[in-house]
């Protein structure tokens, strides 16, 4: 059996519009000046950073894009705590049902997008593009900094036999998966 969605008014506009537990939007049927206009599925737009936006408007004068997943945080998750940022739990900006959501603070949520493998994908994608010289270095010196790390070697032993700065090394570590973010600015202090 599967899910079943529910739908919600959504707030400022009169009733129009209803947002669902699935992510979908739709406007209500109406009558608009002399006619009925009949309801349905909104089409929704890519925002180019993969978020999904519809366009709202209230009396054909009020427009206002509005994200998909904050809608849908805004109708069916309640936030106590007053946190402003809706994060998707599975880094799929596209899967705006209610499950995959929650809402965070703006430090949980840039932490949550540190761990992902699309961050990582984006690191290598802006260094290929801006910085290719130091990509090079990166994959010269990859073996050697995961091997020396692998059998136990400090930081500064790699630094001072690889003739590599800690930065690099703390880099390659990241990209690679043998570290977390935090554990990074640690190696690049010591």
């Amino acid at each position: 059996m599967g899910i079943i969605e529910i739908w919600k008014d959504i707030d400022g506009y009169g009733g129009v519009y209803q947002i669902s537990n699935m992510g979908q939007i739709r406007s209500k049927t109406r009558k608009v000046h002399n006619y009925i206009k009949p309801g349905r599925i909104l089409k929704t737009h890519n925002n180019g950073r993969d978020y999904l936006s519809v366009t709202l408007s209230a009396n054909g004068i009020k427009q206002k894009h509005a994200y998909i997943h904050i809608l849908v945080a805004e109708a069916f998750i309640d936030n106590p705590k007053n946190l402003p940022e809706v994060n998707h739990k599975d880094f799929d900006k596209s899967n705006n049902k209610v499950e995959n959501l929650e809402w965070m603070t703006r430090k949980e949520n840039r932490e949550h997008y540190i761990k992902s493998k699309r961050h990582y994908a984006a690191l290598a994608k802006r260094s290929i593009k801006t910085n290719t010289a130091y990509v090079k270095r990166i994959l010269l010196a990859k073996e050697d900094v995961i091997n020396g790390y692998d059998t136990g070697k400090t930081v500064k032993e790699m630094t001072e036999e690889f003739n590599l700065t800690k930065e690099l090394i703390a880099d390659i570590l990241l990209i690679y998966g043998k570290v977390e973010y935090k554990l990074t600015q640690t190696l690049q202090m010591k």
